[in-house]
Formats: C-alpha cells, structure tokens, sequence
C-alpha cells in the first residue's frame, strides 16, 4: 500500500472513531443473551417442536436482565439448539408485548392476542436447526420496546401432519420461577383455559436496533470445530444499532496448526453501512493431510473497530479434527486384517459409515478366515457416489457366524447399491442352467441366528433404494424363524440372488416392493436351492416377490414343509397362500417363473392351512404374468374354509393377465384324515372370469383326503362361470381315483360350485380345449416328472407350438410342431401337413388323410394304434409286414395320434383326419 493510503484509511478510521464516541450507547451489546454461558436443557422440544401439533410458549424477559434502552427496535430474537434430530418444517408465529409483569400466573390463552403484537409468521425452516447452533426469526415488523419488562410468546401450527417426537430438537433453557406458561392442542388452537406454569424458560438472543446508536460488534460463536478439508463460514454480527458506517479487521492466527500447512491465512476488514445490521462472514479453509495427527487449532480475531466497539467475542478458537482418507480399494477381515469383523463395532462396515470423507471408489472386502460373533450392530448404509462393494472369501471357504437379535438382521444394507456378495473364492458364476444351481462354487457360510422375521442378509430401501445388488454362491443356515435373503421397501430395483443354498428358515427368499404403483423393477432370483428336508426344510415359503415389475423366478429348486400354523406355499408370486374367494392383487406384472421344481409344498399341521406349489396374483398395470416349465409334485395339505390345495393358484385379480405354458403338476397321495377339507386342485382360478391363458399344461391328480368327507380333487377349477377371459387348449386333464372331481367351476370351495366328470363336459359347457387329452400321464416316478417316453402316446405329439418357448425342463428343444405337452420333451418323429418322411426308415401319409392311411418301414411294423385326444383308442391293428394300409374313413373329423410299433421302437405321430 502507498504511504497516502495508509494516511487516508487512518484518517479515515480516526474520523469513524470519533463518531462512535458521540453516537454508542453505554447500554448496548452485541449478543444479548438470556442467560448467557449457561447449559440446562429439558427433553420438552418447545417452543419450536409442535410436539402437540399447536403449542404455545409465553415467557417473561425483565428490563434488568436485558438492559435495553427505551425506545430500541427489537428485530428478531434466536433460540438455541442443544441437540437435533430429523428436525421437520415448522409453521410458527412470535407475538411481543411490553409488561410490566415479573412472574406469570394461569391465565387464557385467548385473551392474550389483544394484550401481543405479532411480529412474526412464516416457516422455520428444518434446513436452519443445526445442534449447536442459533435459530433466528427475523422480525417482518420491528417491535418498539418501552424500557420495561417484555413478553414473548411463540406459537407453532404444525397440525396433525408429519410432527416430531420429543428427541428432535432439544433447546437450550435456564432455571426462572414461574417465568414461563405453555399451551399445547393436538387438534386446534382454542386453547380454552388456563395454560401450565414452568420454572425453566427458553435461553434466547435478542436482536435490536438503538436509534443513534452505532450498536457494537462480536463473533457469533469463540469456538468453532472443523474439519481437515474444508470450509467453515464464520459470522460477524452487529447488534444493538445501526447508526452510522463501521469497520473492523479480522486475521486468522497460528495455535497448533500453520498457516500454509494446516489451514489458508487470511484477513481483511468487514463493513456495514448506516443502517445495515445484516451478519458479515468470514470464510476459512483447513487443508487436507494423509496423516492420522492430534487435532490442532488456529484463532481468528477481530481487531481495530471503526466507529463501534467490540463488546462480545472477538477471538474465535478453530479445532481442526482429523479426517482419514476416503476408502478404496481391498481390506481384509479376519484374523489378522485390516479389521476383526464386518458388522461390528470397529468392523469395516462401521469404517466405510463413518469415514468422514467417505469412499472415493470400488471397494473390496477379503475374508481371510471364519468370523464368529458377528453381531449386526452396524448394517452398511448408502454409499455417496454409489460405488461398488464386493465381498468374497479369500484363500479358501470361510464361514460367518452370529447373533444379530436386536439389531434386525445380521447383515443389513441401508439403502446401498451395488453390493455383491460372492461365495466363491475365486469369483466364479454358476454356467448354464442348473435347476437348484451348483453346490461346488458356495465357499462361503453364513450362519445366522436373528429376531423373528429378519433375514439373516437384508436390503432395505433407505432414502433412494437399494439397487442393483447381487447375493450368489452363498450357503445361509437361518434360525427357523427368520429369512434367509430379504429385499424390504420401496424403490428396490435390479436386485439378483443366485445360486445359494437356504436352510432352515422360515422364508427362504423374499423380495417386497412398495405397493402397486411404485413396484420393484427387475427382480431376479434363479438357480438356487430351496429343497432341503428334515431338520434343515423351509418351513413357509420357499420364494415370495410382492409388488414387482419384470421378475425373473427361474431354475429353482424348492421344498417346503411345516407343522406349523401357517400356511406353506413353494413360490409365492404376488400371493403366499391359497383361498377360494383370493382375489387381492400381488403388485406383479411381467414376471418370468420358469424351470422350477418344485418337491413338495407340505402343511402336515392339523388345523387346515393351505398348501399350494406356486401362486401367482398379478396387477392391472404392467405385462402379463407367464409361468411355464414348471414341474409341481408333492402339495399336500388338510386346508379347511377358506383355504385350499393347488398345484398352481392363480389369483383373478381385476384386469390381471396369466400365461400358464407346459406346466407339469401331478397331486397324489393322501392329505390326511381330518374332517370338513376344502378341495384341491392342480390349477384352481378365482375372481370373475379372469384373464388366463392355459396352453401344454399337465393336470394330473389322484389325491384322497380320508377324513374329507365330501372333498374332492379336481385337475382344474375355477370360481368363475362365465369363460370369455379363458383360453384354454392343448392340455392334459387326468382326475382320477376314489375322490376325482374331475373340473369344477362356479366356486372353489367345499360343497358349491358345479363338477364336470369328463372333458367332454367341460368342453359342452366351456366350447374350450378342443384338443386337449383325457389321459394319465405316466412320470418316470412319482417324485420325478418326466414322462416314460414309451408310455405317452397321446401326450407327446399333441401340443401346439408357442413361439416364445423353444426348449423344456432340461433345455432340450422344443419340437416347431407337435410339441409334447408339459415341462418335458419327449423327441419323436412327426409329420406336417404334406407328404413328409418321418425317418428315413418310416413314412405315413398322406397327411391330412380323408380315407386310407398309407404307413410304411423298412422292417416290419407290428402294430398299428389310432387314439382320439381324449385318450380312447378307436383302432388296433396287429401288422406283420414292412407296409400297411389303414381306413380310416369312419372316423369323424378331427386330429388323432398314430402309435407305430414293433419290437424295437415306438413312434407316435399326430395326424387330420378330413
């Protein structure tokens, strides 16, 4: 600076410094506050909580205590906030009235309006309570204070919304006799009576303004705390007038920390213009270290006050805390890592919680040994930036242990994204399409004994979701009661649980979205294991998806059984049990449930719960639902009013839509023996004439229930008597034994509705399944599905192609024509509708044929078979010879199937008869 200038700016602070002398006020102060330095606290949240949703604060502030000249504008006042908690918007108002009242006796709310000037009504906003900070409520009109006690009185209009509880904020009060009164309504602002006397008072800071006063000059605060790293805005305030300009320097000064190294120096001088009260900042900076160090501190101070005085803080101390780097990269956990656990205290999801600069970038978690009393204490909560997390054993298969009752699960994701679980030690993925996936690649056991309900690994939506997270090659060993893998909340989009094992629960897999209109997106759960038995078997659910768009239910392989009051159900899509008059929807809309097995769905409870192998119940908005290569066996349960057996249940939720395509389910054995059962079904449908389309499905059921009374077993029912929405065809329906229904409709229930014995009633009634088949199928064995492929003739060619489904069960292709109906394929030769070699060894023709079939091989044929395609053989013919003719012209028109047999081979084809 020039030699001039430094003359004039000391002219010019001498000249302010003289108007100061003729302007200050003795009286004023820079922060007036009531009391000051004191620190008692009450657990009540007014004046500014609306714990009641209205409450009303009156307190009394006497003349000697504020020691405010006669005459001051008061312009706001500030409370202090000792602690905050999820504080909320709060609508509020400040009313202010000169008293000549010292203590405050029960008086009515409603005569104090006439006696009080409102100074104040708007929002304080939540973005404004800071714990250890000042709340300010600027006035919109100056309040005239007399010089003699004042009464202020605040009041908080929440109403019945979102409110807080009692730990959201905690102001800062002091210990005054009979000095405060309080009002507080859940429902309206009559307060109609008289108000509750306090000995405690809300500790406040006045703002005011004396005419022809300069007013004075302090720092907000004398401490403030901060971290490596960071900005930190620090207030000048000016309080007490606003006559006249003022100045003042500020410098920041070295303690423990150095300028240049721990913090930026800075200084410079503050102004206000005549009339300007507005607070003046200051901003310093702390600069980052890779160092763990002791906290350190540096000052800054004010100095050389022009035209006012510094009454108050002018030295504000700067605590610079020490911040660790951001987290990245690969940690170990186990003996001898980097930490001793994951989720407790001082494990490494505490770490990447609290580190205050977060994570810079995809991080690694190596289990390098068995952990043993993990606790839950500590879930992972969302990660800024969303970076990736892995975790995975490291050197060999490990397991994990533990107890998380009270902290929910033993392993809780806070609304994280893109967190994989891999349990396999070298990173691998399960190939192809194993149903029930491959054992060989789950290196990693968790072992978890949790509250009732929890899952033992549990996503939950936090603020923005939990996304895109992935769970595989995991074995989970739960404690009965709880989940193995649970995705909760909303906005859960993306998530994947593949190839683990689950034993043990209550639950194996759970996924549950919002509602309706804010589903999950994407869900996909495939080729885990679900089956175990005895003392290790699921004992409610094998899978349940609520409210999910798109999921993907594949390759699975599920077995549930329970003594339990509960009902049991293998895959519980939309819906986890069964019930005749079931017509709630599920939230799921294009769901993909392909390729699942399902062992048994089992209630051997005696009190009549349902049982049900796969239940689906979609939504009006969305795709349709498709469930098909499903292989259902072994659903047995005593279901009593309202609940029933079934294979697959669908629900007719309104403007719902379901696929069912080369499904395979055969019902056997018996229930039990209690009385008054409820029917089963191999499909059941309820609501009024749904939307389901059923196409290469096998019904098959022989069960009995020997205390059923009049209970009966049907391959199909529905509630509906109206079948517009029905599609239905290609199908095998086989009831059979002492207690067969054959079909039903018109209800699901016990003794109601209307059976209808043989297809063909159901086709007079329903003009449906024109070519579908009357036949028993014959499985490999009652456990295993697949059809002896010489012993279904008329199944296995009597299909009719879907586009959308080219391969079974097992992958194998699907015929383009002529498929077999069910999950499983069964290869034969076939014939279009033009003259076409089978074989090269056998021909038939023509096809389609109006008379003579023509059938020739080069060895010879044995026997010739003709079936309708409700299983009744109309032609059998011994042949001896390498050809033959076959008439065929007192057949009715329609397709028939043509067995070919010698001692060799068997071949079955699918002809039209004109």
């Amino acid at each position: 600076m020039k030699t001039s200038e430094i003359k004039k700016d000391y002219s010019r602070k001498t000249l302010y410094a003289i108007i100061a002398l003729l302007f200050c006020s003795a009286n004023s102060s820079a922060q007036l506050t009531i009391p000051s330095g004191n620190t008692f606290t009450t657990t009540d949240n007014r004046p500014l909580g609306a714990l009641y949703g209205y409450d009303r604060v009156l307190s009394v502030y006497e003349k000697n205590e504020m020691n405010i000249p006669s005459g001051s504008k008061i312009t706001g006042v500030r409370y202090f906030v000792q602690t905050a908690y999820k504080p909320v918007n709060i609508p509020a108002f400040v009313n202010l009235g000169n008293s000549s009242t010292s203590n405050l006796t029960a008086s009515f709310y409603n005569q104090l309006p006439s006696t009080l000037i409102n100074v104040y009504g708007g929002t304080i906003a939540a973005s404004s309570v800071t714990a250890g900070k000042w709340i300010t409520i600027p006035f919109s009109t100056p309040f005239t204070y007399t010089g003699d006690n004042l009464e202020l009185l605040v009041g908080t209009n929440l109403g019945d919304g979102a409110g807080q509880g009692t730990t959201d904020k905690v102001f800062r009060w002091n210990a005054a006799t009979a000095k405060t009164q309080v009002w507080k309504n859940s429902i309206a602002p009559t307060f109609i009576g008289n108000g509750t006397i306090l000995n405690s008072r809300p500790n406040i800071q006045i703002l005011y303004d004396t005419p022809g006063s300069a007013g004075t000059l302090a720092l907000d605060y004398s401490t403030t705390t901060m971290l490596e790293n960071r900005s930190q805005v620090i207030i000048v305030n000016r309080n007490g007038g606003s006559t006249g300009a003022v100045f003042v320097d500020y410098t920041t000064n070295n303690g423990t920390a150095i300028a240049g190294t721990d913090y930026n120096a800075t200084s410079g001088t503050l102004s206000w213009a005549d009339g300007d009260m507005q607070p003046k900042s200051i901003t310093v900076t702390t600069l980052p270290d890779l160092i763990v160090d002791d906290n350190e501190t540096f000052s800054v101070t004010l100095s050389n006050p022009v035209g006012t005085t510094i009454n108050g803080n002018s030295t504000n101390t700067v605590t610079i805390n020490n911040v660790l780097p951001p987290m990245a990269g690969t940690y170990t956990v186990g003996a001898g890592g980097n930490y001793p656990s994951l989720t407790n205290d001082g494990g490494i999801f505490q770490a990447l919680n609290e580190n205050v600069d977060g994570v810079s970038g995809p991080v690694t978690i190596n289990i390098i040994s068995d952990l043993t009393g993990e606790t839950g204490k500590n879930g992972l909560n969302e990660i800024i930036g969303d970076h990736a997390v892995l975790i995975q054993p490291f050197g060999g298969a490990r397991s994990i242990t533990g107890n998380s009752s009270g902290y929910g699960s033993l392993f809780k994701f806070l609304g994280t994204d893109n967190i994989t679980i891999n349990g396999s030690a070298t990173g691998a993925t399960a190939g192809g399409k194993l149903i029930g996936g491959d054992s060989s690649l789950r290196e990693l056991s968790i072992l978890g004994n949790t509250s009732s309900n929890e899952s033992v690994i549990g996503f939950l939506s936090g603020t923005n979701g939990a996304k895109n997270n992935t769970v595989k090659n995991v074995n989970i060993i739960g404690s009965i009661s709880n989940t193995g893998i649970g995705f909760n909340g909303k906005d859960n989009d993306g998530n994947k649980v593949e190839n683990c094992s689950v034993k043990k629960v209550s639950t194996g897999i759970i996924s549950r979205g919002e509602n309706v209109d804010n589903q999950n997106i994407g869900t996909t759960i495939t080729q885990n294991d679900l089956s175990a038995t005895g003392t290790d078997k699921i004992l409610r659910a094998g899978i349940v998806l609520y409210n999910d768009m798109d999921p993907i239910v594949s390759y699975n392989k599920v077995y549930v059984e329970s003594p339990l009051s509960t009902d049991v159900v293998g895959l519980g899509i939309g819906r986890a049990n069964a019930e005749f008059d079931a017509i709630n929807s599920g939230g799921i809309s294009g769901a993909m449930v392909n390729n699942n097995i399902i062992d048994g769905a089992v209630s051997t409870n005696t009190d009549g719960y349902s049982a049900v192998g796969i239940a689906i119940s979609g939504t009006y908005t969305g795709l349709p639902n498709t469930l098909q290569n499903n292989m259902i066996n072994n659903v047995r349960g005593q279901a009593k009013n309202p609940s029933i057996v079934a294979g697959i249940f669908v629900v007719g939720a309104v403007a719902s839509v379901t696929k069912l395509y080369y499904n395979t389910i055969s019902l056997s054995g018996n229930r039990g023996s209690q009385s008054l059962q409820y029917p089963g079904y191999c499909i059941a449908l309820s609501g009024v004439d749904p939307s389901l389309e059923m196409k290469n499905n096998i019904m098959s059921t022989t069960q009995i229930a020997t205390g059923g009374g009049l209970v009966k077993t049907y391959a199909f029912g529905t509630a509906s008597t109206t079948f517009d929405n029905l599609i239905s065809d290609h199908n095998v329906f086989y009831s059979g034994g002492v207690q067969s229904g054959g079909f039903r409709t018109g209800s699901l229930k016990l003794n109601a509705g209307t059976d209808h014995v043989t297809l063909t009633a159901w086709r007079t009634l329903t003009t449906k399944d024109t070519n579908s088949v009357g036949a028993a199928p014959v499985f490999v064995s009652a456990t295993d599905l697949h059809l002896d492929i010489n012993n279904n003739p008329l199944i296995a060619a009597a299909g009719t192609s879907i586009p959308t489904v080219t391969t079974d069960i097992d992958g194998e292709i699907r015929k383009a024509v002529n498929p077999t109906i069910g999950a499983d394929e069964i290869i034969v030769d076939h014939l279009g509708t033009d003259d076409v070699r089978a074989s090269a060894k056998l021909r038939i023709y023509p096809n389609p044929v109006k008379s003579i079939l023509n059938i020739e091989n080069d060895a010879p044929i044995g026997k010739v078979e003709v079936f309708n395609l409700v299983g009744q053989k109309v032609l059998n013919q011994t042949v001896n010879t390498n050809s033959v003719q076959i008439d065929l012209v007192n057949l009715v028109p329609g397709n028939y199937l043509v067995r070919v047999s010698n001692r060799e081979t068997v071949k079955t084809f699918k002809i039209i008869k004109k």
